[in-house]
């Protein structure tokens, strides 16, 4: 049985989806940090804003292309997608720290904008995601 990248990474997020069950509100807020490309692909660095509510995280982009939804798991694990389900965001929240990681595939334009050189056979590149949640108040 053959998958593609996109059918494993399909995959693995099923198996890593946070459960329903509803966290207790500890963890929400508002975490602002950074989204990061793995250096061997290239230099690229972004400001990133979650909000978490209960069992619901999202950037809160009013832009439908830009949006990104998910869940939260009572563990503090999360899920993200974006509405057109090609963006997938995997990671936790221990404390105050958010952090977690997204494939970016050689085929997305985002992803030759970053790389010096493309290489079409290289590996799919990680943005490395951290982010701090605000003080309340």
């Amino acid at each position: 049985m053959r998958l593609t990248a996109g059918a494993l990474v399909l995959a693995l997020a099923a198996c890593a989806a946070p459960s329903s069950s509803r966290p207790d509100g500890s963890l929400d807020g508002t975490y602002v940090g950074h989204r990061t490309l793995d250096p061997s692909c290239g230099t690229k660095s972004e400001d990133i804003t979650f909000y978490v509510d209960g069992s619901e995280i999202s950037n809160g982009s009013p832009h439908k292309r830009h949006r990104l939804v998910g869940t939260v798991g009572t563990e503090g694990q999360i899920a993200i997608h974006d509405l057109a389900d090609r963006r997938h965001i995997e990671g936790s929240i221990t404390g105050t720290v958010l952090t977690a990681t997204e494939p970016d595939g050689h085929s997305t334009k985002k992803n030759r904008k970053a790389l010096a050189t493309y290489d079409p056979l290289g590996d799919t590149c990680l943005w490395q995601i951290e982010a701090v949640r605000e003080p309340k108040g």
